[in-house]
């Protein structure tokens, strides 16, 4: 039986204003699935971000706890029309870029398989990455990938790290990032060309930033013509953003702007996604 959960463990919200009839104003709806955790934003019909819902569970609960997903998806009020959703998003960190000239379904399966453990109740999806002229694949849970099925019929499922792909920085040596409680999503690009993509965990901001700089060193490349481009999953990882900046003062969030208030680095992850779908 799946471990309950108060699904208060962690709430944040974010709201463009305070008009009581905020909710009423939205047309879609993306959401993001992640480790202990899951967002909702509403967008209106006109694309502006009007609200963010975040909401979190505590680490001593199981990582992937449909129960929460469940009770999610039934008591969110954006989620009260699901016709409205139109893209879901899925950050994993069981994946594998292969070019378009090496792909063949059964046998890029068989290789994500023996560079990741996919467990049986894992299903392993694959999306056309148009600019790379390649593919990306991605292990998700089979109850989650069947939630998001049968919750969200005019959905478009994709990895969240999709986005870094989609239109790559040309800025010389970018570092695209996005990182939720406990996981980054890092793609980097020079002047454009895919060069190198990773999920991984971090602790602290030092995790990252020795990423990057190792990136730097084992391509001969220097760490100072590095552009970050920095986006997050919600406000709470604002603390992170600002112990970053001692590393790399002239971080970004991803769509290139400064970083001034809390949400700003969620702000610019939304509205890159919405873009996708």
């Amino acid at each position: 039986m799946d471990t309950e959960i108060n699904n208060n463990d962690l709430l944040q919200v974010y709201n463009v204003n305070e008009d009581e009839n905020l909710l009423l104003q939205v047309d879609k709806v993306i959401c993001i699935f992640f480790q202990r955790g899951f967002l909702a934003a509403g967008f209106s019909v006109g694309n502006e971000l009007l609200t963010i819902r975040y909401n979190g569970y505590d680490i001593t609960y199981p990582v992937y706890s449909i129960g929460f997903y469940e009770q999610i998806l039934e008591i969110e009020p954006l989620l009260s029309d699901k016709e409205k959703v139109k893209g879901v998003f899925f950050l994993g960190e069981k994946n594998m870029i292969i070019p378009n000239d090496l792909f063949q379904e059964t046998y890029a399966k068989n290789w994500l398989k023996q560079v990741h453990f996919v467990e049986q109740n894992e299903v392993i999806d694959f999306y056309p990455l148009d600019q790379d002229k390649a593919y990306y694949l991605q292990a998700m849970p089979l109850e989650i990938k069947e939630l998001v099925n049968t919750s969200f019929i005019n959905a478009k499922i994709l990895p969240l790290a999709y986005y870094q792909f989609r239109k790559p920085p040309k800025v010389g040596l970018a570092l695209q990032c996005c990182v939720t409680n406990d996981q980054v999503a890092a793609t980097m690009h020079i002047d454009g060309q895919l060069m190198w993509h990773s999920v991984y965990y971090y602790t602290v901001a030092e995790d990252i930033v020795f990423e990057g700089k190792l990136l730097c060193k084992e391509n001969g490349f220097s760490a100072t013509k590095l552009t970050i481009l920095f986006n997050s999953i919600s406000a709470l990882q604002f603390n992170l953003i600002n112990d970053l900046t001692q590393y790399y003062p002239g971080l970004k969030s991803g769509e290139g702007n400064r970083i001034v208030t809390s949400w700003d680095t969620s702000i610019s992850l939304l509205q890159q996604l919405l873009v996708c779908v």
